[in-house]
């Protein structure tokens, strides 16, 4: 759309005073706001359909039992370095965190650094290490008997030697 000039009336030869420039200026805004919010209306459309052809659906979510890909966070700057580790089975989810048993024990990491991966064979370790995390007994809830933790000693304490 072409921008039209200020001055209203200046083709043909009329002069134009401040208020009445003002005033062809306001009309001519008025007018344009309509198409301004019709175009920005399209182009969010646009950029919605795109953004959710890329958003997992949430019937494709990842599941209890389902293997991933979990990724890596150390030498990222290597280019012929893994960019992920695993794959481990999903032990527990509530759809957004997973929980996983990976080579430093379960951990529970974001389902957004997980990528799904297909089944290892059977004689991967991987796959043993995931089975046997399957039969790790869940810990005692604080409600029903309190835990009892004992320190053998204390390293790098932050207070006065006394």
């Amino acid at each position: 759309m072409a921008i039209k000039r200020l001055t209203a009336g200046a083709d043909t030869g009329e002069i134009v005073t401040p208020g009445r420039a003002k005033e062809n200026f306001l009309q001519r805004l008025d007018a344009l706001i309509p198409l301004v919010r019709e175009t920005m209306e399209k182009a969010q459309a646009r950029y919605k359909r795109a953004s959710d052809k890329r958003v997992q659906a949430l019937s494709e979510a990842l599941r209890v039992g389902d293997w991933v890909f979990v990724k890596s966070r150390e030498n990222q700057e290597g280019k012929l370095v893994f960019k992920t580790l695993g794959p481990y089975q999903i032990l527990k989810t509530d759809g957004r965190r997973l929980t996983i048993e990976s080579d430093n024990g379960i951990r529970t990491i974001n389902g957004n650094h997980a990528t799904r991966s297909p089944e290892p064979p059977e004689g991967d370790p991987a796959w043993a290490r995931a089975l046997a995390a399957w039969q790790v007994p869940s810990l005692p809830s604080s409600g029903s008997k309190p835990i009892e933790v004992v320190f053998d000693h204390l390293v790098g304490q932050g207070y006065a030697e006394h």
